[in-house]
């Protein structure tokens, strides 16, 4: 999944809330961006299509790699709202963002003004 061209081009150029096509016809919705202790970065996601999922991928070099992937449906309240059984995110993306000190989730000013430092089209 972390490979497929699709999914590189939506972690780099998407924002929190953006739902992206992605190669295989599947729509891939970030949800939030968070900053880690040591200057990298992670993104939670939820992809829709034939093998529904929920995901954290984090960005390694210049490459985004899923770090943690939770199968299953997508978990919606009739408003669309984005809701998870047990809290506001998954135990195991918990885990692996307290594990490497993520931050806070970044707004989405904070959000567009970091990526707006690494310059157009080079969101990594």
């Amino acid at each position: 999944l972390g490979a497929q061209p699709g999914v590189q081009l939506a972690m780099n150029d998407g924002f929190s809330g953006d739902r992206l096509a992605i190669d295989d016809g599947a729509q891939l919705e970030l949800l939030l961006t968070v900053p880690l202790r040591d200057g990298g970065l992670c993104r939670e996601f939820q992809l829709d299509g034939p093998a529904p999922s929920r995901g954290l991928a984090c960005r390694r070099g210049d490459q985004w790699s899923v770090e943690v992937l939770i199968p299953g449906g997508t978990n919606r309240r009739a408003s669309d709202e984005i809701a998870v059984a047990g809290g506001e995110r998954a135990q195991a993306i918990d885990s692996y963002l307290t594990r490497h000190g993520a931050g806070d989730p970044l707004d989405p000013v904070a959000e567009r003004a970091l990526f707006a430092q690494q310059g157009p089209n080079r969101r990594r």
